[in-house]
């Protein structure tokens, strides 16, 4: 069963979904956004240019909270599909 938007923006509100906007929500999702990228020896990147194949490891300015009583999932948009940018989240 996925939440639904009016229930995405009540855990933001309630401080579940911290730094999350709620300008973001759409009917059954909430867009992630990059803080940075990791680069070489931890470095925080801006910009990181991928050869293909190349992988990036990201970290998301939104931190969950996540209750012990729900699970969430993380997808990528067909845009960036479209881009060649896939997403493997654990």
């Amino acid at each position: 069963m996925y939440l639904i938007d009016k229930e995405i923006k009540e855990i933001i509100h309630n401080g579940v979904f911290e730094n999350a906007e709620v300008s973001c929500v759409d009917s059954v999702s909430c867009d992630l956004h990059i803080k940075y990228i990791v680069g070489d020896e931890n470095a925080e990147l801006a910009v990181k240019e991928l050869e293909p194949g190349e992988t990036a490891i990201v970290a998301a300015n939104e931190r969950i909270n996540m209750p012990d009583d729900m699970i969430g999932t993380i997808i990528h948009k067909n845009s960036r599909l479209r881009t060649g940018l896939s997403v493997s989240a654990p």
